[in-house]
């Protein structure tokens, strides 16, 4: 009997524990800035630097890709971070075959996508089935997309969730905002009009994206919500202005932030810096979007080391906004292993990760095209390196109390 009564104790004693630890998660604060170093992140109570080598963004609105076999390999990698994009971006299948691969997860073949709007009952999407009804959300995407965060979120990886993306002609034709793709008549614009406010329909329609995205992520400790990634990068994308984009990214911060107000938490807000609009400063001609200096944006995001295009290199950004305290993120490097060239690939590779970090940055992220849909994981491919490398940078990191690291 005394034997039972102690079974049943030890019983109640981990059920109790477990409640407690659910509950415990369910009130965990998100990763915030560090308050003895602004320059790294506080995440479930330990000083955290985030750094990986991700995939092209892809992982829930593509449905041939198993994002739990990515994370799972993520996480046996030693790796802390990843970037998805939330809908609102995704690109022709094979259009960058030859800097990722054939099966990149970004390049959703047609029927495949996964997508925050419901369809109606009007045929004619340009990628095949209905239009798309924009009072409507698609229930799929929202179980694919908390899954993926709380999954994530179990295998200690913070998830930054980019809610745009600037668009291109050929993601613009297909795009359900696009007048053409439904049946709201929303989206009578250019795809350089896209992140401007112009059309206040369209941009009733991106606020109701963007609070849904937002709403359905509060619960969770693991998310940094960044507004757009590369706001006016040249070439074949939008090539908005960088003051009609500053105009539009500052709109949705404060869409941001006035959906979480009543809200149970506040989630860091990141924004990249493109331009410079100066070509000494190594400006591009659509001007510049810098928000590094604004108080609503505590993670300043850099793209490539220095310079590339209209980027504003990771680099380049602690050398010149160290001083404003906040966290720098390095979110996209070359292409591994198609960007870096010939000779020793892992060794380039590591070198700009290990120049980052031990230079101030707080979040590293490897641009990387061997995770694909049909091999998740990478296997094969020789990826397990690159994070063994990249796993060997965190721990030297973590030896010693990188907090009281100063910029000499």
């Amino acid at each position: 009997m005394i034997s039972l009564l102690k079974n049943r104790s030890a019983v109640f004693e981990c059920a109790a524990s477990i409640l407690i630890s659910v509950h415990a998660l369910a009130l965990a604060q998100p990763i915030s800035q560090h308050p003895s170093n602004p320059h790294y992140f506080l995440f479930r109570g330990k000083p955290t630097i985030l750094i990986t080598s991700a995939e092209h963004y892809g992982a829930v609105l593509n449905l041939d890709f198993d994002y739990r076999k990515y994370l799972d390999a993520l996480a046996a990698g030693g790796a802390n971070y990843t970037r998805i994009y939330t809908g609102a971006f995704f690109e022709p299948q094979h259009k960058n075959h030859k800097i990722f691969n054939i099966n990149d997860s970004l390049g959703v073949a047609d029927g495949r996508h996964c997508l925050p709007w419901g369809r109606s009952s009007e045929p004619g999407y340009t990628k095949g089935g209905n239009k798309f009804d924009l009072d409507r959300w698609n229930p799929e995407f929202f179980r694919r997309l908390k899954d993926y965060v709380g999954y994530a979120g179990s295998k200690g990886i913070v998830v930054e969730a980019a809610l745009y993306n600037a668009q291109k002609p050929s993601s613009w034709s297909f795009h359900p905002l696009n007048i053409a793709n439904n049946v709201n008549d929303v989206g009578n614009v250019g795809f350089a009009d896209f992140q401007a406010i112009q059309e206040p329909k369209l941009l009733k329609y991106q606020d109701a994206y963007v609070r849904k995205i937002v709403q359905e992520l509060n619960e969770f400790d693991n998310v940094i919500i960044e507004i757009i990634d590369e706001p006016t990068i040249g070439k074949s994308y939008a090539g908005t202005t960088g003051e009609r984009a500053t105009a539009w990214i500052s709109h949705m911060i404060d869409t941001v932030i006035d959906t979480e107000a009543s809200l149970p938490k506040r989630h860091l807000i990141a924004q990249q810096v493109e331009g410079g609009g100066k070509p000494a400063e190594g400006g591009g001609k659509y001007g510049a979007v810098d928000f590094s200096a604004n108080a609503r944006v505590p993670v300043i995001v850099g793209q490539y080391i220095w310079q590339n295009d209209n980027q504003v290199g990771a680099m380049k950004l602690l050398d010149r906004r160290y001083d404003l305290g906040k966290v720098i993120e390095l979110n996209e490097t070359q292409v591994y292993p198609t960007g870096y060239g010939k000779g020793d690939l892992v060794g380039a590779s590591r070198v700009e990760a290990w120049e980052f970090v031990v230079g101030g940055g707080g979040a590293f992220n490897q641009l990387n095209g061997l995770y694909t849909a049909g091999n998740e994981d990478a296997s094969g491919t020789g990826n397990d390196v690159i994070l063994r490398q990249l796993k060997l940078l965190r721990e030297f990191m973590y030896s010693f109390d990188f907090v009281r690291m100063r910029r000499d």
